[in-house]
């Protein structure tokens, strides 16, 4: 399938680094200022560019910033043959996390990499903010008008259910209709114009905590829980192998969070030469008032006293905010050392020079232990219940319990796992998008599922449309273009 492995020459040629160079170049001739008629009929480059000339006519109701312009302008030198690049070098985005260059939360510290990787391999990002339906048919909109040269569409796990539920957002044939009627849209009266383009195979969730089990999973993080779906559930009818995610998580695509540059931002302290003092992994307030810790809420102050006793410095430092991500305004413990936001770099520093970081329950994966552990820093990461850790979504499934203990601690820098250093990003990111056949994937579980495209499970659908409301957007039944009446009291 050479829609991703075909690379362009400068000559304007087209060969493959995977396979041996065509006997015959289909854009052989073809002189992108003649006019369209006469371009080569199955030259691919050609059909990118005069979309590209179109794309050109309306751009400006996109209002792109300087980046996105210079994303499009490379996509374009890559269509014209000026740069070797791969056949379909868009990549389009509406994950809120991946527009976030100065956040430091675990899912901007995991895609910022994973992004660098693969515009090195000359892939270009057009990202937009996905957080509500008006952002979502913006990028929609935009995969119709640049499907030519589009590479894939990366959104969030009940985002890419909206998305393939709507006909406004992949092509006909691949959208998966509710058995319900009335969360079915009405594909006969949708106008041309606003039909997705999108083949399912091109739309992948880039997802912190993928599709878990029933029984794992914080307030508000495990939809499946919430769908009712015990096991073995997806945000991808197509699978849990379209769901992109940091950590090994059973039939997932992980591309691996890279925690090297963020080792290398500080310098190792030796164990004995560390402060006594413990930091908590605890970037909000509301994570010292969650139910996965009950037993300890009013024992935080009994914690900090007891290690203070020991004399000066022997402090628990929480670099916490009093605000969390959805809006709670809790109190953080008066017995804690209170460093509130600082900078990755600024963090590192003062995580290095910790005797230890300590886990409260809650976040339940983070990539800070791994951090913790390249710095000589020993991660204890308690739990609260009888379960014990969770299986595939804690920092034991990778780096073994030798290194996370439940109780004991060893103070030595581990050696970073060869997956999670740039160089092993930069790998899996082309293995990913340059060497997977994800169109012959797409077949094959077609062929498997009897000829017919998978669909979500009835319940999973009902959740997505009546608690989260995530899969409503504009949905395509008699009167969708007809404005509402208001209800008179």
């Amino acid at each position: 399938m050479e829609w991703h492995q075909t690379v362009f020459t400068s000559e304007g040629s087209s060969h493959s680094r995977f396979e041996n160079v065509p006997k015959s170049d289909p854009c052989a001739g073809w002189d992108y200022h003649d006019v369209p008629a006469n371009d080569p009929p199955s030259c691919r480059r050609a059909r990118q560019f005069r979309q590209m000339q179109r794309f050109r006519e309306v751009e400006d109701q996109f209002n792109m910033d300087q980046i996105t312009r210079d994303a499009i302008d490379h996509v374009e030198r890559c269509i014209l043959g000026v740069l070797d690049c791969p056949a379909y070098p868009l990549i389009i985005s509406d994950s809120p996390y991946m527009q976030m260059k100065f956040n430091t939360g675990g899912e901007t510290i995991w895609l910022l990499p994973i992004m660098k990787a693969a515009e090195e391999l000359n892939f270009r990002f057009w990202t937009f903010h996905g957080g509500n339906h008006a952002g979502l048919e913006t990028s929609w909109n935009a995969t119709r008008l640049l499907n030519e040269s589009l590479h894939s569409y990366w959104t969030e796990g009940l985002f890419a259910m909206n998305c393939l539920q709507s006909p406004g957002c992949v092509r006909p044939e691949d959208v998966v209709p509710a058995s319900d009627p009335k969360f079915r849209h009405d594909v006969s009266i949708i106008p041309p114009e606003r039909l997705g383009v999108l083949p399912s195979w091109k739309v992948f969730t880039v997802n912190f905590w993928g599709s878990k089990n029933a029984e794992y999973g914080g307030p508000g993080l495990n939809p499946g829980a919430q769908f009712g779906i015990p096991h073995d559930w997806s945000f991808h009818p197509l699978g849990k192998k379209w769901q992109f995610v940091p950590y090994p998580y059973d039939k997932h695509t992980y591309l691996p969070i890279s925690i090297e540059q963020r080792c290398l931002r500080a310098k190792y302290v030796p164990f004995e030469e560390k402060d006594n003092s413990a930091i908590f992994l605890a970037k909000f307030a509301s994570y010292f008032h969650e139910d996965s810790n009950k037993a300890m809420h009013d024992k935080w102050g009994d914690l900090a006293a007891a290690l203070k006793a020991h004399g000066p410095g022997y402090d628990l430092i929480a670099p916490t905010q009093k605000k969390d991500g959805i809006g709670r305004v809790m109190e953080i413990p008066d017995a804690f050392d209170i460093r509130g936001t600082m900078s990755s770099v600024q963090y590192s520093r003062l995580l290095s020079r910790q005797k230890a970081i300590i886990g409260i329950g809650q976040p339940i994966i983070s990539p800070s232990p791994y951090i913790a552990m390249c710095l000589g820093v020993p991660a204890v990461m308690p739990y609260f219940t009888d379960k014990g850790p969770q299986p595939d979504h804690h920092p034991d499934a990778k780096w073994g319990s030798q290194y996370v203990q439940h109780g004991h601690v060893s103070g030595f820098p581990e050696p970073i796992p060869a997956e999670m250093t740039l160089q092993g990003v930069r790998a899996k990111v082309r293995e990913v998008l340059l060497e997977t056949d994800w169109e012959g994937e797409y077949r094959a579980v077609i062929a498997a599922n009897g000829g017919v495209h998978p669909h979500y499970p009835d319940v999973q659908i009902k959740a997505c449309w009546e608690p989260y409301s995530v899969c409503k957007g504009i949905l395509w039944q008699e009167g969708w273009d007809k404005p509402k009446e208001e209800k008179k009291d």
